[in-house]
């Protein structure tokens, strides 16, 4: 399975072990699910995944260790969520990312810790 299009559920917790198994994943869009909670290291297993969409939810936090393992993603979208708060470095290992989606969220201010690891 390379593409996995779960959008327009009513998908609002994504465990820990969740997307075990999809190592092949290139594209996974879960926009307009509602999500409010994503579990550490969810994406461990999806090294080759490309693009996320995670937009149109009610995520409030960046965690340093949401993104862990994801290393080949190009595209991240975190549109419309809630978010006011970014840990430090939770973008660090987002190596490959070219595009990162933040609009319409409630940030009200965000410093270069925050997006350690984009400068590259």
């Amino acid at each position: 399975l390379q593409t996995l299009i779960l959008c327009e559920n009513k998908i609002e917790f994504i465990d820990k072990d969740f997307f075990n198994y999809l190592n092949h994943l290139k594209m996974l869009d879960l926009n307009g699910n509602g999500l409010k909670n994503i579990a550490d290291h969810s994406f461990t297993d999806l090294n080759q995944l490309k693009k996320l969409n995670l937009a149109n939810g009610f995520l409030e936090t960046i965690t340093e260790k949401l993104f862990k393992g994801l290393e080949n993603l190009k595209d991240l979208c975190l549109a419309n969520n809630k978010i006011f708060h970014i840990e430090d470095n939770a973008f660090g290992s987002l190596n490959s990312l070219a595009i990162l989606n933040l609009k319409s969220n409630n940030l009200y201010n965000i410093d270069q810790r925050k997006l350690t690891g984009l400068f590259n």
